[in-house]
């Protein structure tokens, strides 16, 4: 750890290493492993434009403005497949994702499927919509 990180930097460390444990324990006590009962592949967008968001499998691209890669793993799914939950995991930030078969707008645009995405570090909900990716 660099000087320049300090105590904060340990806090927002800790913080991170919570919640990464927090989705393990999840998808742990799921039952499903990596990927099963995936999603189809998804290109979504947020409602107020802040963010992009594609889930191909095992992988999930997040822009907001900067890209980052993710490692996916399907976490639940409803009874009739619907809202599907993914936990998403990178060197240093963690999501999870919500689907839902939902019609939604955004950018003027609409949608078949709603998304909640929830950041753990600071306990942000964004909504925003998805379609199949082509």
């Amino acid at each position: 750890m660099s000087r320049a990180t300090g105590r904060a930097g340990q806090g927002a460390s800790m913080r991170n290493l919570m919640a990464r444990a927090a989705i393990g324990l999840a998808a742990a006590c799921a039952g499903l492993p990596a990927g099963a009962q995936g999603l189809p592949p998804l290109a979504c967008e947020a409602q107020d434009g802040s963010w992009t968001l594609g889930l191909y499998g095992p992988v999930a691209q997040l822009r907001s403005p900067e890209l980052v890669e993710f490692v996916a793993s399907a976490i639940a799914r409803g009874p009739e497949g619907w809202p599907a939950w993914q936990a998403l995991a990178s060197e240093a930030e963690t999501r999870v994702v919500r689907v839902n078969e939902a019609a939604c707008a955004a950018g003027g645009a609409s949608f078949p499927l709603t998304v909640e995405l929830f950041d753990p570090s600071t306990g942000t909900l964004s909504p925003g919509c998805c379609t199949v990716a082509e």
